[in-house]
């Protein structure tokens, strides 16, 4: 059976078999962690009674290298699209791609927790959601460092000529243990903390590590690695509280490896559910806090239960299927720019227009 997707019209499409499926259930199994992590925080942050042993573990699991994962997912196709384009051309990709739906869902979610945030546990602000143009919130926060990376690693390559990942990588390595001692703004910090994971995607992709890592032998080997290095995480973390940085990159490096693994190993058979919410996930990453939060004032307020394990199941449930819903309903009615926009277009145009 063919791997289908609603496509502008809502009728099924058979799944473009270039894509790498490996990546797509990647992206499943990060965009799940953050709408868990996501859910559990707000959870907690509402008193609702859970195990607190349990919370702390789990939340410091997936804190541990989720964003990392989709930084590196962003850097596997860095180079062949920016290759295949003009600089102007790659940019203005990232405005339609990123900045549009960084700008719109920060004003939807924000306004919408501003002006609800008498009967939430929120104290959003309207001064906090009009300032998103230097001071990014709630999930949003990655899209914001992910256009700086990307403009950062764009002026790195087209004017420094780099044309190696290796040195690339190795600039960001130096970039990370240096950071405590360069100057300190929201801009690098963002490019310092996490263009190592982004470097590490294009370093994976142009030396086609990915076959390494799906040899039996290689697979078991980093599994282990992934065990002992969440342990030494979970419970051994006093022991490495003065290298912070670099137990941090190798553990996030490790539990990355493993989920490419793990990746592999799915891509051999055809879960389509699984696929379909990596396909998606950039509407699940935009819309899964209203919806999680959506759930949880329902559940309090209408059904009147504070039972954790409803909240949790409730809440991770719409968080990942409620925004896939609603694009293939805007897609159904004909709803354009839900997720992107052809500003592009608009800028190529104007400056067509100011030459004549």
């Amino acid at each position: 059976m063919a791997l289908c997707r609603p496509d502008v019209f809502g009728k099924l499409e058979p799944m473009d078999n270039r894509r790498e499926s490996w990546v797509d259930y990647a992206k499943a199994i990060g965009i799940i962690l953050v709408v868990y992590g996501h859910v559990a925080r707000g959870l907690h942050n509402s008193q609702i009674t859970m195990n607190e042993h349990f919370y702390k573990l789990a939340d410091n699991f997936v804190y541990s290298f989720h964003m990392p994962l989709f930084f590196f997912l962003s850097g596997l196709y860095f180079v062949k699209s920016f290759n295949k384009r003009t600089t102007k051309e790659f940019v203005f990709s990232k405005i339609d791609t990123i900045v549009y739906p960084y700008i719109l869902w920060s004003l939807i979610q924000g306004l919408t927790e501003a002006t609800l945030s008498a009967y939430t546990i929120g104290t959003v602000t309207y001064a906090e959601v009009f300032a998103l143009l230097w001071q990014p919130r709630a999930q949003f926060w990655f899209l914001y460092a992910l256009v700086l990376i990307f403009l950062f690693s764009t002026i790195i390559y087209r004017y420094f000529k780099i044309n190696k990942t290796s040195i690339f990588l190795l600039i960001s390595f130096v970039l990370l243990i240096s950071k405590s001692y360069l100057p300190w703004t929201l801009f690098s910090n963002y490019i310092f903390t996490f263009l190592i994971y982004f470097a590490l995607g294009m370093f994976f992709q142009e030396n086609n590590i990915k076959t390494k890592l799906g040899k039996t032998s290689v697979a078991v080997c980093i599994t282990l690695l992934f065990l002992t290095s969440q342990y030494l995480t979970l419970w051994q973390a006093e022991l490495f509280r003065n290298v912070t940085v670099i137990t941090s990159l190798f553990n996030s490096m490790i539990s990355i490896s493993f989920v490419v693994v793990i990746s592999l190993l799915l891509s051999k058979f055809n879960f389509v559910t699984l696929r379909l919410i990596g396909i998606s996930s950039m509407a699940i990453y935009l819309l899964h806090i209203l919806a999680g939060s959506s759930v949880r004032v329902a559940l309090q307020k209408i059904a009147g239960t504070n039972l954790y394990e409803i909240h949790i199941v409730m809440g991770l449930f719409t968080g990942v299927f409620a925004p896939i819903l609603l694009v293939y309903l805007s897609k159904k009615i004909r709803l354009p720019f839900i997720e992107s926009a052809p500003i592009s277009n608009m800028f190529s145009f104007m400056a067509k227009k100011s030459r004549c």
